[in-house]
């Protein structure tokens, strides 16, 4: 298997020391946080930016449910609130599960509004 030295980075969570990895005689960049699997993983494992960032996504989806489906049965609008929203707010949740105040006021605001 070749890695592709553009895409590999380095993120340190516990050492804030600066060492240089290289690969393919490609030095590795350091970042602060790096999505993995659609989790937003930053350098000092808190969840906020993951948070924040699945927030933007879910409330510019839900404009564009409302947007789309005022017309629509109720019905048809919590379904599709539950179905399109709501799977992108718990997407792997029991890994980041917020225990901020400011967090969970976050995603709770963004299930009020699609009430």
């Amino acid at each position: 298997m070749r890695f592709n030295a553009g895409k590999c980075y380095i993120l340190s969570i516990k050492n804030k020391t600066s060492h240089f990895y290289e690969l393919n005689n490609t030095i590795l960049k350091h970042v602060d946080s790096n999505p993995y699997l659609g989790v937003l993983i930053s350098n000092d494992l808190t969840w906020t930016n993951h948070i924040t960032n699945i927030c933007k996504r879910a409330s510019s989806t839900l404009g564009f449910l409302k947007r789309n489906l005022k017309h629509c049965l109720l019905d048809c609008r919590k379904s599709a609130f539950i179905a399109i929203v709501c799977s992108k707010i718990k997407y792997a949740s029991i890994i980041w599960d917020p225990f901020l105040k400011k967090d969970i006021d976050k995603l709770e605001n963004i299930q009020r509004l699609g009430d």
